[in-house]
């Protein structure tokens, strides 16, 4: 199909998932087979949101942010903006949404590598 973009997709690896296809996201390339380990926020936080870290709705934000932080291909703060447009358009809501961008704005800098 010309013109057509794959829909990101997506198979658990041991503990963490990977993806099964190339894609581009944000700014951000993803390619085929990269593993990545979901929501990384403390259980307890995504519990209360009525989320998990594999979430369907949040894990193309996730394995976004994960590539973003561990390549440094994107600054940490277009990092935290692009995983929160993912997780709205992804149908989780705002105000969820936020909370979980904040915390990634707040405790993520130590894991970020650019």
């Amino acid at each position: 199909m010309t013109g057509s973009i794959a829909k990101p997709s997506f198979s658990p690896s041991g503990k963490n998932y990977k993806a099964d296809r190339a894609f581009h996201s944000g700014g951000v390339s993803i390619e085929k087979g990269f593993i990545f380990d979901g929501a990384s926020a403390p259980n307890f936080t995504l519990n209360t949101l009525g989320l998990s870290r594999f979430d369907p709705r949040l894990i193309v934000a996730a394995c976004v942010h994960d590539k973003a932080y561990r390549s440094g291909c994107v600054s940490k703060a277009q990092a935290d903006l692009v995983f929160y447009n993912l997780l709205v358009q992804g149908g989780i809501s705002r105000g969820k949404s936020n909370i979980l961008y904040r915390a990634v704005c707040a405790f993520g800098r130590k894991h970020y590598k650019g």
